[in-house]
């Protein structure tokens, strides 16, 4: 989709800026490494521009950051406070720079080289593009009219897992279940037997049985329940009157 102003969108900090005069991507949107994405702009934007080229520069949020001294920053105003200074690109500041091409193409594919990153899980990087109407050896990244700030991205690594770490997440249990379980079960009756009779010792002395009464002796005999020298029944008393 060619790149209008219709298609401009809000940046900045609070979202009062414009975007002009690119289109794609978003302010601080994330370029992840191995991966394509489109920088547009409105071409129309560069007045009398036969042809334009692309600058990355790397971004920083203080001076104070890894040692940077204030010598080697270029201070920018508005959201980006300051950019390391480089010169492997074609202007002072910028650590990549493009050849020139048709500025009416209007678009320029972003990819991440991964030793732009240094080592680092990301880094924040200011897009910009130059038109051939701005002379190259005074060009200055701070005044450039045409700047966009993204981060730059390192893929995530997804681990994929061995056959042998696949066979035990899909395990249930290992053979030393068994174990904790044996040890387990006795452990814990032996803490409650214990809890038991640690209870009954400290309430020893507030137990009052006095409520129970004993049981009353059967009507078909007591058969030696309860402590009586003959074995008598209601019904049928032996004669002979054996003693148990």
């Amino acid at each position: 989709m060619r790149c209008t102003p219709d298609f401009y969108f809000k940046k900045g900090v609070a979202g009062t800026l414009m975007s002009d005069p690119f289109c794609s991507p978003r302010e601080n949107s994330n370029i992840k490494l191995d991966g394509v994405h489109f920088l547009t702009w409105y071409t129309r934007f560069f007045k009398d521009a036969e042809k334009v080229r692309v600058h990355y520069a790397y971004v920083k949020e203080n001076l104070h950051e890894k040692g940077t001294k204030k010598r080697d920053a270029i201070e920018i105003p508005g959201d980006v406070k300051e950019i390391t200074a480089s010169n492997e690109g074609a202007v002072f500041g910028a650590f990549y720079s493009s050849d020139w091409f048709y500025n009416t193409e209007g678009y320029f594919p972003l990819q991440i080289q991964e030793e732009w990153l240094q080592g680092d899980v990301s880094k924040r990087v200011m897009v910009v593009v130059q038109p051939d109407t701005e002379d190259t050896e005074d060009y200055d990244l701070s005044k450039a009219s045409a700047s966009l700030v993204v981060k730059f991205l390192r893929k995530a690594v997804v681990a994929k897992n061995t056959k042998e770490q696949k066979l035990l997440a899909d395990q249930t249990s290992t053979g030393d279940d068994v174990y904790y379980i044996i040890l387990a079960i006795p452990t814990c009756v032996i803490i409650a037997v214990l809890g038991m009779y640690i209870f009954l010792y400290v309430n020893r002395k507030h137990r009052d049985l006095s409520h129970l009464r004993k049981p009353k002796r059967s009507r078909f005999g007591n058969y030696g329940k309860y402590d009586l020298p003959f074995a008598q029944a209601d019904i049928h008393k032996p004669k002979s009157g054996k003693q148990f």
